[in-house]
């Protein structure tokens, strides 16, 4: 019984630091979009021509969201694999 609830304790320890690494994706991908936006925005408020945006910066941004949405789903993955096998439920 002790090894089964060492599991358990060690499972949920890392349910609890896969929804904090969830939030911390979240919020890198939310500071990434905003960077992207303020860039359109910035060519959006004038009357320059498309040369003004920096496509190279959108594109790596861009291409860094993909990776933490690739990075989200594996994340998710886990933590629904824990809750399923040690049967925790939503808080």
């Amino acid at each position: 019984m002790g090894l089964q609830m060492n599991n358990r304790e060690m499972a949920l320890g890392r349910l609890v630091m896969l929804r904090k690494e969830l939030y911390q994706i979240g919020t890198r991908a939310m500071t990434f979009v905003k960077e992207i936006q303020d860039e359109v925005n910035a060519f959006a408020f004038t009357e320059d021509d498309f040369t003004t945006i920096d496509f190279k910066k959108v594109k790596t941004l861009s291409e860094e969201i993909m990776k933490l949405q690739k990075e989200y789903q594996i994340r998710i993955k886990e933590a629904d694999s824990i809750k399923t096998t040690y049967n925790f439920e939503e808080e």
